[in-house]
């Protein structure tokens, strides 16, 4: 299992979340809150800065959880030019609801956002 622990309290950073529409089950926006369906494509851009600047070409680690705390992916992707990732999968249709967590961990930065699943 992929370890997240790159934790320093001087970093500073910032989290961007996109709303990427899909057909079939994607997802929704109400109340604030970013909802997809079980079977939905998920898509979350996450952007990390250190000490105001953009946390450009960097390796992340990325592991996305259930309600459960059960992993439900995982992989390491490179941040671009503007410090962000794109965080892209799909749910399983039998996808637990509740609230999702995704950590995004790099040697210099650390975010975690949420995103809800709910049916229907």
């Amino acid at each position: 299992m992929l370890v997240l622990a790159v934790l320093t309290a001087a970093i500073v950073y910032i989290a961007t979340l996109e709303l990427v529409p899909q057909r079939g089950g994607g997802a929704v926006q109400g109340g604030g809150e970013l909802t997809f369906t079980p079977g939905g494509e998920v898509e979350v851009t996450v952007c990390l800065e250190r000490e105001g600047e953009p946390l450009r070409n960097s390796w992340t680690a990325v592991e996305v959880r259930d309600p459960n705390e059960t992993v439900v992916w995982i992989d390491q992707l490179l941040t671009d030019k503007k410090g962000c990732v794109v965080v892209k999968f799909r749910l399983r249709s039998d996808a637990v609801e509740g609230v999702y967590k995704v950590y995004v961990s790099a040697p210099e930065a650390r975010r975690v956002v949420e995103f809800r699943v709910k049916r229907g």
